[in-house]
């Protein structure tokens, strides 16, 4: 869940407007991000620890926009095996930049914004 959304989140980066990119806005209602506000919101797997839980502890401390980076980040090293775990971890500690801002405006911008899987790299290389 937390990787789709960062994934969704980052994804949306245009580059003609500047507007999207890992800002915390998604359009939770365009098809593309259907069953994300429930999974951000309620959690998942046993116990439904929810991002929404985990944030709240440090909304005064970090913008949504980094929180989810850093999240997605957190998943992608426990779920790494062997050499992958210190390569990640060592990345992502080095690698890491605080100051993304966290986007109040709207974000219908996003809607459709996402690469289409059919097109392949092209989609994304948009």
């Amino acid at each position: 869940c937390i990787l789709r959304m960062a994934g969704h989140d980052f994804m949306d980066y245009d580059v003609a407007t500047g507007k999207g990119g890992a800002d915390a806005c998604t359009d939770m209602g365009d098809a593309d991000n259907a069953g994300l506000p429930e999974c951000l919101y309620e959690g998942e797997f046993d116990g439904k620890v929810s991002i929404n839980d985990a944030y709240k502890h440090f909304c005064d401390k970090i913008s949504l926009a980094d929180f989810l980076v850093l999240a997605a980040e957190a998943v992608m090293t426990f779920l790494a095996v062997g050499e992958s775990k210190q390569t990640l971890t060592t990345s992502f500690k080095s690698d890491f930049q605080f100051g993304r801002t966290t986007s109040f405006e709207g974000c219908e911008f996003a809607v459709g914004a996402l690469p289409n899987p059919d097109n392949s790299c092209n989609a994304v290389e948009r």
